[in-house]
């Protein structure tokens, strides 16, 4: 992956893995998925110069599921999100 330094008050952040699996007494279609929560916790990678909350690097933050760009640039993907889209900082 190469280095992408995201601008205009973004945040670069990794999405973080979120698999569960429940077992079910009902029978599903194959192609069935539960709905998701519109909230999902990311890992801050950097930052834009011009951010102004105060994020650093491997910091987790709560943002809302929607609100992620994923961009698709020479066959990487990075996942942006607007510094007035993040709800808040985990511990």
């Amino acid at each position: 992956m190469k280095n992408f330094e995201p601008l205009n008050r973004h945040l670069l952040v990794r999405l973080c893995t979120e698999e569960k699996k429940e077992e079910s007494s009902f029978v599903l279609p194959d192609d069935y998925q539960a709905p998701k929560d519109p909230y999902q916790v990311v890992h801050v990678i950097s930052t834009a110069p011009d951010c102004s909350i105060d994020v650093e690097s491997g910091d987790a933050v709560v943002v809302e599921r929607s609100q992620i760009h994923t961009l698709k640039v020479e066959g990487d993907e990075y996942h942006l999100i607007l510094q007035n889209h993040v709800y808040g900082v985990l511990p």
